[in-house]
C-alpha cells in the first residue's frame, strides 16, 4: 500500500502538481515516519515550492537516517545554498564528495558554493537541482559566461552542453539552443537528456519533422524507452498525426502499464482532433493511474468546457481549488469558462489570482492580456476616457509581452499584434505578427491579423491573399470569411457560399463567430446577386447581434428606443438659442485647426476626409473619441454631481478653454505642421452644441445620404445597437435629422452640407467646395484620394481604396420589399 502511494506521490511529483505530491508524501509519512525515500523526496518537493526552511527538516531526518549516502548530503546542501547558508552548504557537498567519489553533481555544486563564497557568481546548478537553485547561484548572464568558459576548456563536457541548453530554454533562446546541441548530440549519441533537449527546441520553434527525426533516431537506439515513446508521440501530435501519436503511446504504456504520462497524453491527442468521448475515457484511466491529478482533472474539465457542458467544467475546477486555492491551471481553466460565459470581470479575477501564484504563468498572461486588449477594439474603447484606455492598453501589452517572453509561441505573438492593431500601431503589429508566421507558417488566426493590418494600410490585394489563407487553413475562422466577403473579391462564390453554410449547419461555432459567418453567407449572397437570401441572413446576424449569449433582447426594447428619441430633446433643449445667447462671449478656442466631419455611420463621412487628407495641408486624423471623452470629463472637471448634457449649463470660459487646449495638444502630436486636422467621428454630430463652446471657428462639414441607403448599409455592415435593428435605426435617424436641423438654428457654427449622391456624381466639384470651406487652395491630389497609403479603422475600409463609383447610390431597392416599416418611418418629418 504504501509502495503504492510513494509511486502515486512520485508521479505527482515528476509531473509538476508539487502540492499535490506533498500532501502525499506527508500521508505516507503518518504511517512510517522514517521512510528515507518519502523524506528525501519530501524534502526536494518543499525545495522546488521555494519552502526551504521546511525543506531543511526532512533532509536532515534523512541524513540523520542515512549518514552514509552521498546524495542525501548533496541535496542538503543544495538547500542550504539556496538560504544562503554558504559554509554550511559547502560542508555538505564535500560530505557527499567524500562518500560518493563519482557523484560530479555535488563537485560541480561545490565549485559553485566555492565561488560564491569568494563574491563569485557561479554555474547553475545540475537538472536534479530546481530552476531556483540556479536563480540562488547568481547573476544569469556570469553564469551562461563560466558555462561557455567550461566548454571552451572542456568541449566533450556533456554536462556543460546539457546546462547550458537548460539555462538558454528557461529563457527562452531556443534557437541558441539548436545551435549548441547539433553537433553534440552526434558525438554523444547514447544521452537521452542532450537528445531530449534538442527536441524540445525544435519543437518549440515549429520544426517538429525534425524533432521527431531526433526522437525516431533516439528510439532505435533505445527501443525499450518510455521517454522515447512518448517524446515521438508528441512530435507526431504537434504534426496532427494523431492515430500514429497515440500508437507511440500506448507503446509506452505496453512498456510501463502504470505510466500517467502516457496515458493522459492520450487524452490530449484525442481531444485535439475533437473526439471527446475517446478523450474522456482516456483521461478517466489516467486518473485510475493518478487519483486526483489536478493536472488531469484541469483537462477533463477543459473538455467539458469543449462540450458545452460548462457547469461540469466549473464544478471540476472549483473542486481542485477547494483543495488548492493557489492552483494556477485551475484558477486559467476557471477565468477560460467565465470568457465562454462573457464575463471579462471574472477572467481577469481569476488571472490574476493565478498569477499570484505563479508570476511566470505564462497562460494566464496571455488570457489576461486578450481580454485587456479586447476592450480596445473600436466598439469598446469609446466607451472608456483617454486616460482609462491608455491604462488599459499598457497593461494589456505588459501581459501579452510577459506571455511572449515566458513561454514564446505563435498565439503570444498573434495576441500581442492584434493587441497592437486595436491600438492602432500597426508597424509595430506587422512585426509581431510576421514573427507569429514564422514560428507558425500555417497559423491562421496570425493570417487573419495579418490581413486586418494591410486592408487598413489600403493594401488591398495583399490583404485578400493573407485573409485568403487564413480560411484556407482553418474554414472557421469568421472574421477571415466576414471580410472576404465584404472585399467582393471572393473567386468561387458559389463555392464559398456552401462552405460557410456547412459551417453554420454544424451548430457547433460559438455566438460571435455565428454573427460573423452570418454576415459573410449574407455578403456571399449579395455577391451572388440573390438579395433575399442576402437580407435573411443579415436579418439573422443582427438578430443575433442584438441580444446577448444569454439570449436577453435589447434592440426590440421600446423603452430603449423612446429613451434614445428623448435624448435627442434633451439636447435640444439644453444647448437652445438662450443658451448660446448666454455664453456668446465664453468660448474655449478660435482655432481653426479641426474640421468635424459629421452625419450618421455610412453615409460617406470616410470619402469625404479620404478626399481632404490628399490635400498636402490637411491631416486625416479619423474617428477620433476625444469629444465624447472630454464629454464624459465634464462632471468631473466642473466638480458637479450633473451628468453630461446637463454639465454643458455651468461649462466655465476656463474649462472650456483648458478642454480645448487638451483636444488642439492630442492633434498635434498626430501632425504638428497641418493647417487643418480632419475628426470624422460621425456621431460627433450629436455633440455639435458642446464643440460650439470649444471651437466656434472650427469647420463642420455634415455628410448627408439618402436615409434609406445609410439605414440598410448600416444594417449590412455588423454595427452595435440601433443600428442593428433597422425600426431602431429609423428612429434614431429620425432623432439625428431633427438635432442636425436644431444645430444649424441655434449654434455660431459654419457647417457645410455635402449629399453623397453629389459627391459621388461630380466628385472635382464638390471637392472644390469642400477645400474652399475650410479655407485652402484647390490641390490636384485631392482627385486621386484612393491612393492615400493613411491607415484607415472603420467599416468603410474596403471601399475607401477605390475611386468613387456609383453602385452604392440606391443600392436599398434591392431590398426594398423588406423595408415596409423602415420606409414609413424615415417619411415621417415629424
Amino acid at each position: 500500500m504504501m509502495k503504492n502511494g510513494l509511486q502515486a506521490a512520485f508521479q505527482l511529483h515528476r509531473a509538476g502538481d508539487l502540492a499535490a505530491a506533498e500532501r502525499t508524501y506527508r500521508q505516507i509519512l503518518i504511517d512510517t515516519s522514517k521512510d528515507l525515500n518519502v523524506l528525501h523526496l519530501l524534502g526536494l518537493n518543499l525545495h522546488e515550492q521555494g519552502k526551504d526552511r521546511e525543506a531543511v527538516v526532512f533532509l536532515e531526518k534523512a541524513v540523520e537516517i542515512g549518514p552514509t549516502i552521498g546524495v542525501l548530503y548533496n541535496s542538503l546542501g543544495v538547500v542550504r545554498m539556496a538560504l544562503g547558508d554558504l559554509r554550511v552548504a559547502e560542508s555538505c557537498f564535500r560530505k557527499a564528495i567524500s562518500l560518493d567519489s563519482v557523484c560530479e553533481e555535488a563537485r560541480r555544486n561545490l565549485a559553485a558554493v566555492s565561488l560564491k563564497l569568494q563574491g563569485q557568481t557561479s554555474v547553475p546548478q545540475s537538472p536534479m537541482a530546481s530552476s531556483r537553485s540556479t536563480a540562488a547561484i547568481g547573476d544569469s548572464e556570469q553564469a551562461e559566461q563560466i558555462l561557455r568558459q567550461r566548454l571552451g576548456e572542456f568541449p566533450d563536457d556533456l554536462n556543460a552542453y546539457i546546462e547550458l541548453a537548460r539555462h538558454w530554454m528557461e529563457r527562452g533562446k531556443t534557437r541558441e539552443v539548436i545551435d549548441l546541441l547539433s553537433e553534440p548530440v552526434e558525438r554523444f549519441p547514447q544521452s537521452m537528456e542532450l537528445a531530449n533537449r534538442l527536441g524540445e527546441a525544435l519543437g518549440r520553434e515549429n520544426r517538429h519533422d525534425e524533432a521527431e527525426k531526433i526522437f525516431q533516431r533516439h528510439l532505435e537506439r533505445f527501443p525499450e524507452s518510455v521517454t522515447a515513446h512518448i517524446n515521438y508521440g508528441v512530435s507526431q501530435l504537434a504534426q496532427e498525426r494523431t492515430s500514429q501519436a497515440v500508437s507511440s503511446f500506448e507503446r509506452a504504456l505496453e512498456l510501463n502499464p502504470e505510466c500517467f504520462r502516457a496515458q493522459f497524453l492520450i487524452g490530449i491527442a484525442w481531444r485535439q482532433s475533437q473526439q471527446y468521448d475517446a478523450a474522456e475515457m482516456a483521461l478517466q484511466k489516467a486518473l485510475e493511474l493518478q487519483p486526483g491529478s489536478s493536472e488531469a482533472l484541469v483537462e477533463l474539465a477543459h473538455l467539458e468546457r469543449l462540450r458545452g457542458n460548462l457547469q461540469k467544467g466549473l464544478e471540476t475546477l472549483t473542486a481542485i481549488l477547494d483543495r488548492d486555492p493557489c492552483h494556477g491551471p485551475a484558477l486559467l481553466g476557471l477565468a477560460t469558462c467565465c470568457e465562454t460565459l462573457s464575463d471579462p470581470d471574472l477572467v481577469v479575477q481569476y488571472c490574476v489570482k493565478a498569477l499570484k501564484a505563479n508570476a511566470k504563468f505564462a497562460p494566464a498572461h496571455l488570457l489576461l492580456g486578450m481580454v485587456l486588449a479586447s476592450r480596445l477594439t473600436p466598439d469598446k474603447r469609446a466607451r472608456l476616457e483617454l486616460a482609462e484606455r491608455e491604462e488599459l492598453g499598457e497593461r494589456a501589452l505588459l501581459h501579452l509581452s510577459s506571455a511572449a517572453k515566458f513561454a514564446p509561441s505563435a498565439e503570444a505573438m498573434e495576441a500581442w499584434g492584434s493587441a497592437l492593431i486595436n491600438m492602432g500601431r500597426h508597424a509595430e503589429a506587422l512585426g509581431k505578427i510576421e514573427e507569429s508566421i514564422r514560428l507558425v507558417p500555417v497559423f491562421a488566426p496570425a493570417h487573419e491579423s495579418l490581413g486586418r493590418i494591410y486592408l487598413e494600410q489600403g493594401r488591398i490585394d495583399d490583404a485578400c491573399a493573407a485573409f485568403s489563407a487564413a480560411v484556407r487553413l482553418d474554414p472557421r475562422r469568421a472574421l477571415a470569411q466576414f471580410e472576404l466577403a465584404r472585399s467582393k473579391k471572393v473567386d468561387d462564390v458559389p463555392r464559398s457560399i456552401q462552405q460557410v453554410r456547412a459551417l453554420l449547419a454544424r451548430g457547433d461555432l460559438p455566438f460571435r463567430e455565428q454573427v460573423l459567418m452570418h454576415f459573410a453567407l449574407a455578403g456571399l449572397y449579395d455577391a451572388d446577386k440573390n438579395y433575399d437570401a442576402a437580407f435573411e441572413h443579415y436579418q439573422i446576424a443582427n438578430r443575433l447581434k442584438c441580444e446577448d449569449p444569454r439570449g436577453l433582447l435589447r434592440s426590440g426594447d421600446r423603452e430603449m428606443q423612446k429613451k434614445a428619441r428623448f435624448h435627442t430633446q434633451e439636447f435640444m433643449e439644453i444647448f437652445s438659442e438662450e443658451y448660446f445667447r448666454e455664453y456668446s462671449d465664453r468660448f474655449g478656442s478660435e482655432s481653426e485647426l479641426p474640421v468635424f466631419i459629421v452625419g450618421m455611420p455610412r453615409s460617406g463621412t470616410t470619402l469625404v476626409e479620404q478626399i481632404l487628407s490628399s490635400h498636402p495641408d490637411v491631416y486625416g486624423a479619423g474617428e477620433r473619441i476625444d469629444i465624447a471623452d472630454l464629454t464624459l470629463a465634464l462632471p468631473r472637471r466642473l466638480n458637479s454631481e450633473a451628468r453630461y448634457p446637463q454639465a454643458a449649463v455651468l461649462l466655465t470660459q476656463q474649462v472650456a478653454r483648458e478642454m480645448a487646449d487638451s483636444y488642439l495638444e492630442q492633434l498635434r502630436k498626430l501632425a504638428a505642421s497641418a493647417m487643418r486636422v480632419t475628426d470624422k467621428m460621425p456621431i460627433n454630430f450629436r455633440h455639435l452644441g458642446f464643440i460650439a463652446r470649444l471651437f466656434p471657428r472650427a469647420q463642420i462639414i455634415h455628410v448627408r445620404r439618402d436615409p434609406l441607403d445609410v439605414c440598410v448599409s448600416c444594417f449590412r455592415q455588423n454595427l452595435e445597437w440601433p443600428f442593428c435593428d433597422l425600426d431602431a435605426a429609423a428612429i434614431y435617424f429620425q432623432g439625428y435629422r431633427r438635432l442636425m436641423t436644431h444645430w444649424k438654428e441655434v449654434t455660431p457654427l459654419r457647417i457645410l452640407d455635402v449629399r453623397y449622391e453629389d459627391l459621388v456624381a461630380n466628385q472635382e466639384e464638390e471637392s472644390r467646395r469642400m477645400v474652399e470651406f475650410c479655407g485652402l487652395p484647390w490641390d490636384e491630389a485631392c482627385l486621386d484620394f484612393q491612393g492615400s497609403k493613411r491607415a484607415v479603422q472603420t467599416p468603410s475600409k474596403w471601399q475607401v481604396r477605390q475611386p468613387v463609383y456609383h453602385s452604392s447610390v440606391g443600392a436599398w431597392k434591392r431590398y426594398e420589399r423588406h423595408l415596409g416599416f423602415l420606409k414609413k418611418t424615415l417619411s415621417d418629418k415629424s
